[in-house]
């Protein structure tokens, strides 16, 4: 399974600008567990110094998620863990420098769904929509095999996208798309 992840990040492409994707592996034990990146592929596209003091602190960091866990918001790859969606944080927020877009990915034994990790792509600079990346990814992991999940807001709605694995994987349905009115 990590080659498949590694194969992955490593046919990203960044589209000539600067930034990094590393693995968050996600690690049960019992009904909670933990994300790290210790040991996991780091793919780059430049040697920005921002993107490597990132890089060196989520090294020393390892992400507690389950049942009754309050996830660090610092590290967003615990909430896409937490929520199993993907999220990003682009340039509309005005703190924000890095940006990023988190993956979770999900393999799946017959109808179980399990949570095996979450990709995480930092950009330098922060972009106004990480969709074609997310876009990107999930076809990646879709040819592997994987799935993923997205939560996007379009017209006061908000939609569920479930990118499951392809015919060729044996599942029966590529995509799920449910939308409920925002409050």
């Amino acid at each position: 399974m990590q080659s498949k992840i590694n194969n992955v990040m490593q046919k990203f492409n960044f589209e000539e600008q600067s930034g990094s994707l590393q693995y968050w592996e996600y690690k049960q034990s019992g009904h909670k567990g933990r994300l790290t990146v210790a040991d996991q592929l780091f793919v780059s596209s430049r040697n920005q110094r921002g993107l490597r003091e990132y890089r060196n602190r989520c090294l020393k960091k390892k992400v507690s998620v389950g049942p009754g866990t309050e996830v660090d918001q610092e590290y967003l790859a615990g909430l896409a863990a937490q929520k199993k969606v993907a999220f990003e944080r682009t340039s509309c927020d005005p703190n924000q420098i890095l940006g990023q877009l988190v993956v979770p990915v999900f393999s799946y034994q017959g109808a179980d769904e399990k949570l095996i990790g979450v990709i995480e792509l930092t950009t330098f600079f922060a972009k106004d929509s990480y969709e074609e990346d997310f876009n990107q990814i999930q076809s990646l992991l879709q040819v592997s095999c994987f799935s993923s999940q997205l939560y996007g807001l379009i017209n006061n709605f908000i939609y569920q996208l479930t990118v499951y694995p392809s015919k060729s994987c044996s599942s029966l349905t590529f995509f799920k798309l449910d939308a409920t009115t925002e409050n």
